[in-house]
């Protein structure tokens, strides 16, 4: 439930301030000679809640008993995760990374075998836990305080750390350097994160059984089997718990499986019936008139109206007839307009149904008198329209500085092309500055045979002859009817 009014201050929580497990020496034991504990089919051993980490060394005893076949007394192996109960061994760290584990062959004699992950000089990660193995939840490493030896440890949130120790995943505890046997351990919780305030929707996954698939990937991470709700063909399954296996279990947060597949045509539905943390997007802090409120890039927002004396960003923005496409081109209306062709403004920005604006350039060779025509191109499609031209042409590849400055106008009648252009400013900079005589129809045509020019060139002269000159024209076009 969210806090109204009054923000949640870290530490006035019972999840706060609590010691942690030592995981200097961590033994878990098990029936040895029991088939329920040790499968031979699976080469796992059943440990309920365990609270081993993939790859982690641990040493193997058969508590004065018989060995399980492939294992020796008093030897180290390394863990490779099988589910949260269950998990397997193998003889090295690659071994367990590839999934390359000890075959074991037959169960042992004796009910306490043991395997123990310890401070050994090797290993580097332990679990977090606290109350004898309940995980705990750190989104940044300073919710914890650690001591090696009675010396406080320096906490990292870096990857790239070289003392000290970091929390890796939420709840492994890593140390930069491997404690060794002889180091003595303490440590405590600060801030425990507190997952969520607010219940999420209630989703639900839908599969279908083949008679062969085992696992099925879920919608979204869950933190237990109580979190979910199965049934297959509207039968509600048991899940397995610490002391039995039934119907199914979690292999991930995310990953569900049956301990027999469902049939073939079966309907598998799971229901989510948990919370869900603040990194699938959901609201997880809303604290009245204090707090923040995070929103994903999934969600949806349905308003009347937004006032905001801010920033606003949109990279892609979509509501009625209104685009905000990924370049930032604004085009509202019912017109999407393409990109121009090879003559083609470099930007263009549609303000409206009626109204565009962009930039075009142009290089152009004069002749040997001088003169030589741009080609503004495709500038626009629609009669009764209205364009004010910004025009600047300079001079390249020479070290003078030459310049033609124009203001100019041009219109485009029904059934006529475009007409009435009329130069309303022109200066020049620089001897070989070139003179603006005209600006006529013509370069583009819609490749219909008949239509009237649409484009729009440039003529100048009193340029260098042959010389290469620059246009640069930044337009506003105003029409009646809807802008291409």
């Amino acid at each position: 439930m969210p806090y109204i009014g009054r923000n949640h201050i870290a530490g006035d929580h019972t999840s706060n301030f609590k010691i942690l497990d030592d995981i200097s020496s961590y033994t878990a034991t098990f029936d040895g000679s029991s088939t329920n504990a040790v499968s031979t089919s699976n080469e796992t051993i059943r440990i309920p809640l365990h609270r081993f980490l993939q790859g982690q060394r641990v040493t193997y005893s058969n508590g004065g008993g018989g060995n399980i076949g492939g294992l020796t007394n008093g030897t180290a192996y390394f863990i490779t995760i099988d589910t949260h109960n269950t998990i397997k061994l193998a003889t090295s760290l690659s071994n367990a990374n590839n999934n390359t584990n000890i075959n074991l062959s037959s169960v042992g004699s004796g009910t306490s075998h043991t395997l123990t992950a310890a401070f050994d000089g090797v290993n580097t990660e332990f679990k977090a836990t606290h109350n004898g193995g309940t995980s705990a939840h750190i989104a940044n490493t300073t919710q914890l305080q650690i001591a090696i030896n009675n010396v406080v440890q320096k906490p990292n949130n870096d990857s790239s750390y070289t003392e000290g120790f970091r929390v890796v995943d939420g709840r492994k505890i890593q140390f930069k350097t491997a404690p060794t046997s002889s180091d003595v351990f303490w440590g405590n919780i600060i801030a425990n994160t507190i997952e969520t305030f607010d219940i999420s929707d209630l989703k639900i996954d839908n599969f279908t059984g083949d008679g062969s698939t085992t696992q099925y990937t879920l919608s979204r991470e869950v933190p237990n089997n109580q979190s979910i709700m199965v049934t297959l063909d509207g039968v509600t399954q048991h899940p397995s718990d610490k002391d039995n296996t039934r119907a199914y279990a979690l292999v991930t947060d995310s990953i569900i499986q049956f301990t027999s597949p469902p049939g073939n045509g079966i309907e598998i539905q799971v229901r989510h019936l948990g919370f869900a943390g603040a990194a699938t997007g959901d609201v997880s802090g809303f604290y009245g008139r204090t707090g923040n409120v995070v929103l994903g890039s999934s969600d949806d927002i349905i308003v009347r109206s937004v006032n905001s004396s801010g920033v606003a960003t949109a990279t892609s923005f979509n509501s009625g007839a209104t685009l905000i496409d990924g370049d930032g081109n604004i085009k509202k209306g019912t017109s999407t307009p393409n990109a121009f062709t090879t003559t083609s403004p470099d930007q263009h920005l549609f303000l409206g149904k009626h109204c565009m604006q962009g930039c075009i350039t142009d290089t152009a060779v004069m002749n040997g008198s001088g003169a030589g025509t741009f080609d503004l191109g495709k500038l626009w499609l629609v009669d009764d329209t209205s364009i004010e031209l910004f025009i600047t042409i300079s001079r390249t590849a020479v070290i003078a500085f030459t310049t033609t400055y124009c203001k100019a106008f041009i219109m485009k009648v029904r059934g006529t092309g475009m007409v009435n252009s009329h130069i309303l400013y022109q200066a020049q900079s620089g001897g070989s500055a070139p003179i603006i005589s005209s600006i006529t129809s013509g370069g583009w045509t819609g490749g219909n045979s008949g239509q009237l020019a649409h484009g729009t060139q440039v003529n100048v002269t009193s340029g260098d002859n042959n010389g290469t000159y620059r246009l640069v024209c930044h337009y506003t076009a105003i029409s009646k009817n809807e802008m291409y």
